[in-house]
C-alpha cells in the first residue's frame, strides 16, 4: 500500500528497528525522452527470440495475475545509478482462496474492484508464472546489456524489513540453494550466461528503453506460491512476494544510467487494475492498456553490494537501505514494471473461469455478478466456491450448472437470460441475506463438496461447465425470479 504523503519526505521509520526509509536523490531519477519499445518475446528454454505467431503460441494460455505497469501521472521515468553494484528489490501480492477480499488494495469486502464494479475471479493457491514482462532504460549497446532477474515467494515484505538481502533465488536449471531468510523460486541471468541477448542502445550515448516479455514453451515456467506460502497471514512479511532487478552495467559515460521503468500509477483504473479478471487501466504519458499491481507498497529496498543497511559500502555512495520517491501522487510510486502471466494452478490445470453472458435487472435495481475463486477438481472434496454478490436482498436461490454449452436465451419479461444450456444439474436452494430492497444479497456454493456429496452430479476432470445462479424476485416481471451472468470453467482431475 501506498504511504500517505503527509508523512515527511525525509526519513521514516519504516523497514524495522532503527531502520528508515530514505528519499531517493533525485539525480538517480531520469526522464524518458525515447518512447518505449516492445522487444517481443524470448523463449527462455530456447534462448532465442520469437514473434508472430511462435510468440501468439507461447504466450496464448498465459493469464495475466500480476501488472504493474502503468507509469506516473506526472512523466515516464527510469530508475538509474552510475553504479554497478545495486539490485531494486520490489513485491506485490498475489491473492489466495482464504484471503479476504477487504484486505486487496481497490476491493470491497465481497471482492467487488471499486473502481471498475467488476468482482475478482480466478485466485488460486499458486500460479503456474508462465511468462513475465520487465522494462529497462539503458545507453549500453545491444550485446552489452547485463540484467538479472529473479523472484522469491516471500522475502519479509515491505522494504524487506530493513535486513540485507542475502544469496540469490536459484535457477531453473540448478537445485535449490539456501537462501537466508527467504524463499527462493526463480533466477534469470540475461548477462553472459544467456548470450547477452538483451537490446540497447544502437548508437552509443544515446538513450534506449525497452519492454521484455520472457516465456516458457509447453508453460514449463516456475511455481509461485500465492500469499508466500499459499495462505493468507495478515503479515506482509509472509504475504509479499519479491522479485529482484540487478543491474550489472556501468554508465558509459555521466548522465547516462540505465536502470529499470519506474510504475504504478493508481489513478490509471484504480489499485489492482489490469489484473486477474480486473479490466486495466490507460496509461497517463504513454497511452495503451496498463495496470497497477496488487498492493504495491511506496517504497523499496536497494541493495548495494558490501553495504550493510545505513552503512556506506566501498562500491557506491549510496547505501542498503528502504527508498522512496518522496511520496505518491507528488511523486512516482515507489515500484517498478512488472507484468506476470500465469498458465493456472501448478498442479498443471488451468483455473480460469470465464464470465459470459448479462446479469438481469432486478426490481430494485440489482445486477448480480458471478464469480469462482479456488480450483474445480474431480477429486478434491473442497476448495472451488462460485459466488453471486449484488443480489436482491433477503432473496432465496441457487446454483445451476451444466456441461451443454453456452447460450442467452430471454427469461420470461425479465431482463434476465437463461445463460446455461439445459439439462442442468441444480446445488441446494440457499436461503437468502441481506435486506430487503437492497443489492446486499449473495450466495456461495462449493462444487467441489457438492460433487463429493453427489457423485451422479460429478461431471468429471476435463468436463467444460457452466454455472449460473437463478433467484427470486417477486416484485419483478413474471416468472417473479430473475439471473446472475454465467462463468465458463474446465474442470481439474
Amino acid at each position: 500500500m501506498f504511504r500517505s504523503t503527509l508523512i515527511a519526505a525525509g526519513a521514516v521509520a519504516l523497514c524495522g528497528v532503527g531502520f528508515a526509509q530514505q528519499r531517493l536523490d533525485p539525480a538517480n531519477i531520469h526522464p524518458i525522452t525515447v518512447p518505449i519499445r516492445d522487444a517481443g518475446v524470448f523463449d527462455w528454454q530456447t534462448k532465442q527470440w520469437i514473434s508472430g505467431p511462435q510468440a501468439n503460441k507461447l504466450l496464448a494460455t498465459s493469464y495475466t495475475v500480476f501488472r504493474n505497469d502503468c507509469t506516473w501521472a506526472g512523466g515516464g521515468y527510469y530508475f538509474g545509478s552510475a553504479f554497478d553494484c545495486w539490485d531494486i528489490v520490489d513485491n506485490g501480492r498475489l491473492p489466495s482462496t482464504n484471503t479476504p477480499m477487504s484486505s486487496l488494495a481497490g476491493f470491497g469486502p465481497t471482492g467487488v474492484h471499486i473502481q471498475s464494479g467488476v468482482t475478482l475471479s480466478g485466485v488460486t493457491d499458486d500460479q503456474n508464472i508462465s511468462s513475465f514482462q520487465f522494462a529497462y532504460c539503458t545507453f549500453v549497446l545491444t550485446g552489452s546489456v547485463d540484467i538479472e532477474i529473479a523472484f522469491m515467494d516471500k522475502l519479509r515484505g515491505n522494504c524487506a524489513n530493513g535486513i540485507p538481502v542475502q544469496g540469490k533465488p536459484y535457477n531453473l536449471t540448478i537445485p535449490a540453494q539456501a537462501i537466508p531468510f527467504g524463499t527462493g523460486t526463480a533466477y534469470f541471468d540475461f548477462g553472459s550466461a544467456a548470450g547477452n541477448p538483451l537490446p540497447g542502445t544502437s548508437t552509443a550515448g544515446t538513450q534506449a528503453c525497452w519492454t521484455i516479455t520472457v516465456g516458457f514453451a509447453n508453460n514449463a515456467g516456475f511455481c509461485m506460491q500465492s500469499e508466500g506460502d499459499g495462505t493468507w497471514d495478515n503479515d506482509d512479511g509472509e504475504d509479499k512476494f519479491t522479485w529482484i532487478f540487478e543491474n550489472n552495467n556501468v554508465a558509459p559515460a555521466t548522465n547516462q544510467n540505465g536502470g529499470p521503468i519506474i510504475a504504478g500509477e493508481p489513478n490509471a483504473g484504480g489499485w489492482s487494475s489490469g489484473s486477474y479478471n480486473i479490466p486495466v487501466g490507460s496509461d497517463p504519458v504513454f497511452g495503451g492498456a496498463c495496470g497497477t499491481g496488487q498492493d504495491d507498497f511506496d517504497g523499496w529496498w536497494m541493495n548495494i553490494d558490501g553495504s550493510s543497511p545505513n552503512v556506506a559500502g566501498p562500491c557506491s555512495p549510496v547505501i542498503t537501505g528502504c527508498y522512496w520517491f518522496g511520496g505518491w501522487p507528488g511523486n512516482p510510486l515507489g515500484n517498478f514494471w512488472m507484468v506476470m502471466g500465469s498458465h493456472g494452478s501448478c498442479a498443471g490445470c488451468s483455473n480460469r473461469p470465464e464470465t459470459y453472458c448479462t446479469a438481469g435487472t432486478t426490481s430494485s435495481g440489482c445486477q448480480a455478478l458471478i464469480s469462482a475463486i479456488g480450483t474445480s477438481s474431480a477429486t478434491a472434496s473442497t476448495g472451488f466456491f462460485v459466488t453471486a454478490t449484488n443480489v436482491e436482498g433477503s432473496k432465496d436461490g441457487l446454483c445451476i450448472y451444466g456441461t451443454n454449452g453456452r447460450q442467452a436465451n430471454s427469461w420470461g419479461a425479465t431482463s434476465s437470460f437463461q445463460c446455461v444450456v439445459p439439462p442442468v444439474k441444480r446445488a441446494g436452494t440457499q436461503a437468502g441475506v441481506g435486506t430487503n430492497g437492497n443489492c446486499d444479497g449473495s450466495f456461495s456454493t462449493d462444487l467441489n463438496a457438492r460433487w463429493t456429496a453427489k457423485p451422479a452430479h460429478n461431471p468429471g476432470a476435463g468436463a467444460v461447465v457452466q454455472a449460473q445462479y437463478w433467484f427470486r424476485d417477486p416484485a419483478g416481471p413474471s416468472p417473479d425470479t430473475a439471473f446472475s451472468n454465467a462463468c465458463e470453467f474446465t474442470v481439474c482431475p
